[in-house]
């Protein structure tokens, strides 16, 4: 009787040690994205990616309490608290996401705060699997199928652009300068040169070859379409589209802009060195502007169903318009009272 006993706590112990390795390579399971996946878009991460749609949650960096990691589904409903650390450039890719999370945190206290660095994590969207794929400082990063791209800033080194896999194997160097890679077609960054000249530039970040595609100072390239979007700094700082079939310009926005982003439909911008600044906006292939709200704004950042958006050096409140469709300024009402809820809980 005793060694049937024996053998039944073998068999316990045994399978309890199967299930632990078998859970704790689940728990970290990462799996492979399709090719052509885009973390999220170049408007977005240029405006601080504080906001990163999946097939079906909108991830978001949660202001109202300490900008810590969020989810919702894109009607602003189910919203819940994945991480309390501070997160921006948001990437998401199926049920995951990946983020830069800051060293500093509010809402830290000290001791927690001595084992919190700063640099590229993944989560699930159940605040689950959270991992550290690089410790680093990263000002821009763009994720493109199994790759993230990403800006390594060190004091001493400077700024360069690096890539790993988004499974945390594989790192790359790809430049020694500061190339911004949030806006990318596959393996090709469009961006603006970071040297003598800042003209729209391409770069492959698999061979190295860079090479100008617009012989102009620029700002802020963004792929839709079959165009490039930019702000044409020699002219003004107005909006202008580059056609990268036929290599033509176009002129969209021709007033200051002080930084854009692009729905569906519109072009969202800030205009700039005027005495009535304001958030306004104008159809994607141009036409003439609406005002969405007076006054100076940044962090515009776009969903399928809203564009998010704050007044300039005031992270709240999040104010918010449709995408796309008539003009209906509110705020991020539900981002706000999950965090009150919260704390009356």
């Amino acid at each position: 009787m005793k060694k049937i006993i024996q053998y039944v706590l073998a068999a316990v112990m045994i399978l309890g040690i199967i299930g632990a390795i078998v859970y704790s390579k689940y728990s970290q399971y990462v799996p492979e994205n399709p090719p052509d996946t885009v973390g999220n878009s170049a408007g977005n991460l240029y405006n601080g990616g504080l906001f990163a749609e999946s097939d079906k949650y909108v991830f978001f960096s949660n202001p109202y309490d300490h900008n810590a990691l969020y989810r919702m589904l894109p009607n602003e409903t189910e919203i819940m608290k994945l991480s309390k650390s501070q997160a921006y450039m948001l990437n998401a890719a199926g049920d995951l996401v990946f983020y830069y999370q800051s060293l500093a945190d509010a809402n830290m206290d000290f001791t927690t705060a001595i084992f919190k660095t700063s640099g590229i994590y993944r989560i699930d969207s159940e605040g689950n699997r959270a991992d550290c794929i690089k410790r680093c400082n990263v000002p821009a990063m763009q994720m493109i199928g199994n790759r993230i791209y990403f800006q390594d800033y060190a004091t001493k080194t400077g700024t360069h652009l690096k890539s790993i896999s988004v499974f945390g194997k594989d790192e790359k160097d790809i430049a020694d300068t500061a190339i911004n890679p949030s806006c990318m077609i596959g393996t090709t960054i469009y961006y603006q040169g970071t040297g003598n000249d800042h003209y729209l530039r391409t770069l492959n970040a698999e061979s190295g070859f860079s090479a100008p595609i617009y012989p102009h100072n620029c700002y802020m390239p963004q792929n839709r379409g079959n165009y490039i979007y930019f702000i044409d700094v020699e002219q003004g700082y107005h909006i202008s589209r580059f056609n990268l079939s036929d290599k033509s310009v176009e002129e969209l926005v021709p007033e200051y802009c002080e930084l854009y982003n692009l729905s569906d439909d519109y072009i969202y911008y800030q205009t700039g060195k005027t005495d009535s600044p304001a958030l306004k906006r104008v159809p994607i292939n141009g036409g003439e502007a609406e005002i969405v709200s007076p006054g100076v704004y940044q962090n515009i950042n776009v969903t399928s169903k809203y564009v998010y958006f704050n007044a300039f050096d005031e992270p709240a409140p999040v104010y918010k318009v449709p995408a796309n469709g008539m003009l209906q300024l509110g705020t991020f009402s539900a981002a706000a009272k999950v965090v009150a809820q919260a704390e009356e809980d």
